[in-house]
This record gives C-alpha cells, sequence and structure tokens, in this order.
C-alpha cells in the first residue's frame, strides 16, 4: 500500500512535468471525493430543501468526478484544454479509476502509466526505476524522431538548405 504523497513523488521523479505546462506534473493521482473544478453553464438554483430558485449562468466550481460518489483514487494525465466550457490552458483527464474501498498500490499506478506509454512489454516483469527511465527517455526519442519526420522537427540552416527547405544569403555580397 501506498499513501497518496509518495505515489505523487514518484510520478513526478519519474515521468517528469508536463510538456504542455512545466509547472504540472504529467501524471497525478487524485482523490475522487470533493474534487472540484470551473465550469461554464447554465446551473439551477435549489434551497436545502429542493426548492427551485431558477437558473443561472456563468462559470461555477461542480465536482469533477460526479458520478464517484463514493471515496476512491483516480490517474489522470495532464493535456490541452479542448473544451470551451472548462477554465485553463490545460486539465487533468481520468486514465484510470481504482475501485472503490482499495488501498493505492504503486505497482498498479506504475503499470498503468507505462501501459499509457507503450513502454511495458511484459506484464509480469517488474521494473526498476532506472529501467523505466532508461525506456521514457527511448520513448521521447522516437517521439522527437517522428516529429523531425513529419514536421521537419529542430532542423539546422544547413539542413534546411541541403533539402532546398532554406535559402542563404551572403551578408559579405550587396544585394540589391
Amino acid at each position: 500500500m501506498s499513501d497518496l504523497k509518495s505515489v505523487n513523488n514518484k510520478l513526478i521523479r519519474l515521468y517528469g512535468m508536463s510538456q504542455h505546462d512545466i509547472t504540472k506534473a504529467r501524471f497525478q493521482v487524485k482523490p475522487t471525493a470533493n474534487y472540484t473544478e470551473q465550469q461554464y453553464g447554465e446551473f439551477e438554483g435549489h434551497t436545502a430543501s429542493g426548492i427551485y430558485v431558477g437558473t443561472r449562468k456563468g462559470w461555477m466550481e461542480v465536482l469533477k468526478y460526479r458520478m464517484f460518489p463514493d471515496a476512491r483514487f483516480v490517474l489522470e494525465e495532464l493535456f490541452i484544454n479542448h473544451h470551451k466550457d472548462l477554465e485553463g490552458k490545460t486539465r487533468y483527464e481520468p486514465l484510470w479509476t481504482f475501485p472503490h474501498n482499495r488501498p493505492l498500490i504503486w505497482k498498479a499506478v506504475q503499470f498503468l502509466i507505462e501501459i499509457r506509454l507503450g513502454i511495458r512489454t511484459d506484464p509480469d516483469k517488474p521494473r526498476s526505476d532506472a529501467d523505466v527511465g532508461r525506456l521514457i527517455e527511448k520513448s521521447l526519442k522516437k517521439e522527437e524522431e517522428y516529429a523531425f519526420e513529419v514536421f521537419g522537427g529542430r532542423a539546422t540552416a544547413a539542413d534546411l538548405i541541403h533539402y532546398g527547405s532554406g535559402i542563404f544569403i551572403d551578408s559579405t555580397k550587396r544585394h540589391s
């Protein structure tokens, strides 16, 4: 069994901060109970006894995981926010919801993230932190190579000129 703080610290240490927002962890585990977010919409107001008092349009703090009223943990990954009704440039999206009344186990969290990153090949073989680090580096290198291939990546000026995508202006010559 692992406590929440140590799990989140390991997530930062092993998987780092998000490329979308370097101030936020790429992955996090949170309890679903009382976890809120800002949402834009039309919200009905009711008194404590249930009497309708009207509708209000605007931003409101709402429970993120209303569908899980019981306390459980959720593994989330940070993504760019494409939802206009949710506040912020980035937001955590759920990857996995752990069963109710079960302890949080680090190996389970690690297994799910390795599956997500495509670095887990043998589910029965445990991995050390060093193995995970090497696999993440390999995975990031593959992503970088793919981005270079598809988008031109971080090509040097010499590469661009060589492949006909760039020009060279000789600063020692007078151009008119």
